[in-house]
């Protein structure tokens, strides 16, 4: 129960630092959020989280305006600059260039997305080990079996983008993706994004890495430059799951319906991969506020 309540504390600091990023964030209010004196606080959060909270504010406002940047092109630098805390666009710019070597425009017009995930990887790493730890002890404290349902999912056509290849190539697939859509009007707002998983990448080999972005549509698909073609997601029975949260935390989702909910429910796999639905999508909510549906195809 101690355990716990030092939890909520916890969800609390970083649920009002994803709420807030375009707002000086200091360690006195924080600190009173987590219910500590600021002399404690530093060591509470870096010996929890395991990066200290300017640290933290870092990676959380990057990852958030570089994916503004290459996703909605339609946002201006100064705008975004201003989204994540920065009095200007030229301090925003001086702070990107010292972590990634580009300034943001560069960013916007050739991302490189294998460098990104080189430079942020290292940093987000114990972040990520505190939410799986965190996310691994909520699933055993709470009854996840009764939040897995079943449902009949409807036949559905979808445009497809095929992604093969490495995951840090992926984000290039989706920006392609993207374009096609704006092109079509086949935006998130009036279509479903999903997404189909072909292979596990922890199992195959980069360059073996199958995926499909797909959002849902009717409309012809003629030849066009991105690669976008039709395909269907069958009709049929689906275990779902609802995954509230980081995006680093679903495989961890996906492999719990496969090893401790299939076992458990005596149901059987059907041929098709296990896909996903994006009910909301980063950067237009927090990381925090993510909603991802996890659909496993069963007989």
């Amino acid at each position: 129960m101690l355990k716990a309540y030092y939890q909520r504390r916890l969800d609390n600091v970083l649920g009002y630092i994803d709420a807030n990023l375009s707002q000086t964030i200091g360690v006195a209010e924080l600190s009173v959020l987590a219910n500590f004196s600021k002399f404690h606080f530093h060591r509470w959060f870096f010996a929890n989280l395991g990066v200290s909270v300017g640290k933290y504010l870092q990676i959380k406002r990057f990852k958030y305006a570089s994916y503004q940047l290459v996703f909605r092109s339609h946002i201006s630098i100064t705008a975004i600059a201003l989204d994540v805390g920065y009095a200007s666009t030229a301090s925003f710019s001086r702070e990107f260039k010292k972590i990634l070597g580009c300034s943001p425009s560069s960013f916007r017009n050739q991302p490189n997305w294998e460098h990104w995930q080189h430079i942020f990887d290292p940093m987000y790493g114990p972040i990520k080990t505190y939410l799986m730890q965190k996310d691994e002890n909520d699933m055993r404290s709470i009854q996840t079996f009764k939040e897995v349902k079943i449902v009949n999912f409807p036949q559905t056509a979808v445009a497809v983008k095929e992604h093969l290849g490495a995951q840090h190539h992926v984000m290039d697939s989706v920006a392609s993706f993207i374009e096609w859509r704006k092109a079509h009007g086949v935006l998130p707002n009036k279509s479903a994004t999903y997404n189909i998983f072909y292979d596990d990448p922890a199992l195959v080999k980069p360059q073996d890495y199958r995926l499909d972005i797909c959002a849902a549509t009717e409309i012809e698909i003629a030849e066009n430059p991105q690669g976008v073609v039709a395909k269907i997601i069958p009709a049929g029975r689906c275990a779902v799951y609802r995954h509230n949260g980081p995006e680093i935390l679903l495989g961890q989702k996906i492999q719990y319906l496969y090893s401790q909910w299939l076992a458990a429910s005596g149901e059987t796999l059907r041929d098709f991969p296990c896909f996903i639905e994006r009910v909301n999508l980063f950067p237009d909510v927090a990381e925090q506020q993510s909603i991802i549906d996890i659909y496993l195809p069963i007989e």
